[in-house]
């Protein structure tokens, strides 16, 4: 294909013409990689995606353990705007909740603590 008719074809098809080289470069040059180099190349790729999805998983465990922590403590502020003293009941004083991956630390002064077990080495 002289330069006219790929001008031509790349404007049929709403593309550029270092597209297109880019394109043919890239065809190349993995065609031209040995088994070994492919197979390396995927293993890296497998790799990469296992450890997107567990990256993933910790951020939703993460938001999960945040999200309550919000609804308890917006609980206590609502308490105290209703007129109550806003402390926690005496039978949550000096417990220990664990939530979706993380720990939730109510303490013996009714302020509250959190602990995050991310769970990755």
């Amino acid at each position: 294909m002289n330069a006219q008719e790929t001008a031509e074809y790349c404007r049929r098809r709403g593309l550029y013409p270092e597209q297109l080289e880019r394109w043919r470069h890239d065809c190349e040059q993995t065609a031209s990689l040995s088994y070994t180099e492919r197979q390396r190349e995927a293993d890296e790729a497998k790799q990469q995606r296992k450890r997107i999805k567990t990256l993933k998983k910790e951020l939703a465990r993460k938001n999960a353990v945040l999200a309550e922590t919000a609804a308890l403590l917006t609980l206590r502020k609502k308490r105290r705007r209703s007129g109550g003293r806003g402390e926690l009941p005496a039978e949550a004083e000096g417990a220990q909740l664990t939530i979706t991956g993380g720990t939730v630390l109510l303490t013996e002064s009714g302020s509250l603590l959190m602990a995050i077990d991310s769970g990755l080495p």
